[in-house]
């Protein structure tokens, strides 16, 4: 497919260029920067076969849309690393939250089982940057968003995981309901030699009648595989541990367990207590989600900047204990933000800031929730939550937007908190 084909890369972010290096000796590939202006990039889309598009880029761009048009095959790197992998022992996780945490218990639980494992994909590292790496015994752990599955026409993970599903990324894909077919690409092309790890907790999830492959279920129901019984997660009849032995924050984390269980289980590796209690005691909590800084003076600081989408916020609310400072706001995903005020009970105050502070105020005085403060920066926000939380608190950073009106990322907007 890509063999002396005319590639047109857009976006010279981390994927583009990874894809860039992959394909430039054997390839007559181009990349372009969409920050520059370029007269002739619609010309450069004319003689290209083939455009591989950045996840940043949305299917309603403009370019994307004449390549579209003129029926060029448009891709994305996700798509460009699977067409050159030699692996078939591929496992990818999508979901609205939780998938950073669920591919890296899989890695650790097949390191555990002393496979050689690739850990790439949205979790940070290219696809496309580790694939000539990968052996046929390999196995490839992918963290996938809804961007990158949008684009993708012969991806086909032998294990695909969907983890729960809210709304989010709106101004991206417009609708939900476009939202939810991009992630359900994960499964488009799986066979019944497949599975498909699915959380049938989840109402949306539960409904899904498009599968090919081996459904697997996790969850609470009784036709569920891997299942939490009161207090111990089940595999089959077996019992793998109890949950006062996971040291995770939040019920949500169970339900990242499960599903790391059941994507390794479905390659005969037995997952037992002992194994994943080492796996736990070592296992490291992603960066910037749900991320203890310090106490001063009695004060708890959570750095949880990963979320976000108030779903996230909610399970990192649930987490935690009464009285919450909660500092919200950020760039505007055309989301709505009523969740987090059916779920206030641990709520004491809440402080907004960034483009959304005066729709999320808005809607906090809908749900009569008026202890509720507008500040202009993070830096007041933080200033005011340490002066107005009592002692025994906690101050919990958990935006439920994205950074983009202020920060470059997450990441960026995580550490500025935490100084």
């Amino acid at each position: 497919m890509i063999k002396n084909k005319r590639v047109l890369i857009l976006g010279k972010g981390k994927s583009g260029e990874s894809a860039y290096e992959l394909l430039k000796k054997n390839n007559q590939a181009e990349i372009y920067d969409t920050s520059q202006n370029d007269i002739n990039l619609y010309n450069k889309i004319d003689n290209c076969d083939i455009l591989i598009v950045s996840p940043g880029i949305p299917y309603w761009n403009s370019v994307v849309q004449y390549a579209k048009i003129i029926d060029k095959k448009i891709i994305g790197e996700l798509e460009l690393g699977y067409l050159f992998c030699k692996s078939k022992n591929i496992i990818a996780v999508t979901g609205t939250n939780g998938k950073t945490t669920t591919v890296n218990l899989i890695h650790n639980l097949l390191k555990a089982h002393n496979k050689n494992v690739f850990l790439l994909g949205n979790v940070g590292v290219p696809f496309t940057y580790e694939v000539k790496n990968i052996k046929k015994d390999d196995f490839v752990v992918l963290e996938t968003s809804s961007f990158q599955l949008n684009y993708t026409e012969k991806f086909k993970p032998h294990v695909g995981v969907f983890l729960n599903f809210n709304c989010d990324h709106l101004n991206w894909h417009l609708t939900l309901n476009n939202y939810f077919e991009s992630k359900c690409k994960i499964f488009q092309n799986q066979t019944e030699k497949d599975f498909a790890i699915i959380n049938y907790d989840d109402e949306k999830l539960s409904k899904l009648n498009i599968f090919k492959s081996k459904e697997c279920f996790f969850g609470s129901k009784s036709n569920c595989i891997c299942r939490l019984i009161d207090n111990s997660i089940y595999y089959g009849k077996e019992k793998i541990i109890s949950t006062e032995k996971i040291p995770l924050l939040g019920k949500h984390n169970l339900y990242n367990l499960m599903a790391a269980i059941c994507a390794v289980n479905v390659f005969d590796l037995k997952t037992n207590e002992s194994m994943l209690t080492d796996v736990l005691k070592k296992f490291k909590q992603s960066e910037h989600r749900l991320e203890y800084i310090g106490n001063k003076k009695g004060i708890t600081f959570i750095n949880d900047s990963k979320s976000t989408n108030p779903a996230s916020t909610v399970a990192a609310i649930e987490s935690l204990y009464y009285p919450i400072t909660l500092i919200l706001g950020g760039s505007d995903k055309n989301t709505e933000f009523d969740e987090i005020f059916l779920h206030s009970g641990k709520i004491n105050k809440i402080i907004v800031t960034g483009a959304t502070k005066q729709k999320i105020y808005e809607t906090s005085l809908k749900f009569g929730f008026y202890d509720i403060i507008q500040r202009e920066t993070l830096v007041e926000a933080v200033k005011e939550a340490y002066n107005i939380t009592p002692v025994g608190g906690v101050v919990l950073f958990s935006p439920a937007c994205a950074s983009f009106d202020v920060y470059k990322n997450y990441s960026e907007r995580g550490e500025y908190f935490k100084k």
